[in-house]
């Protein structure tokens, strides 16, 4: 995964066994956020639910983190939503799901194969290697 940026900017990635590779950057393009995914070497250009899955994952801790970092970040995030988070990441994803199902023909938009579905998980919320502290 590469981000061209004239800035020295911070990446980073976690693989879990040959199903779920994720990258997580800092997103000063816009303000609004941004995505890169394939499924199965397919790209999905939109969000679908495996994005959905991580971010679900990563903004509620990153909210944590930010409330717990010192009194006065405490006090900026105290009306800090996930969304408001997610707006400023850059997400590369790239996973194998059996048999996915995609919202159109083309596979080109969202993935629409639930979660609970997915060959296997990507469990951010047990972290062992701190992955989200590093964030």
């Amino acid at each position: 995964m590469y981000i061209e940026t004239t800035k020295k900017e911070i990446v980073y990635k976690k693989k879990v066994i040959d199903c779920w590779d994720i990258g997580v950057a800092k997103n000063d393009y816009n303000n609004d956020f941004q995505q890169a995914s394939f499924v199965d070497s397919i790209l999905t250009s939109e969000n679908g639910k495996h994005i959905d899955y991580i971010t679900e994952q990563i903004c509620p801790k990153l909210v944590e983190h930010m409330k717990k970092k010192s009194k006065a970040a405490a006090a900026a995030a105290e009306n800090l939503k996930s969304m408001q988070v997610e707006n400023h990441l850059f997400i590369c994803v790239n996973c194998l799901i059996e048999y996915p199902e995609f919202e159109s023909q083309a596979k080109q938009n969202k993935l629409a194969t639930e979660g609970k579905h997915f060959c296997s998980t990507f469990p951010l919320k047990d972290d062992k290697k701190n992955f989200l502290k590093v964030l």
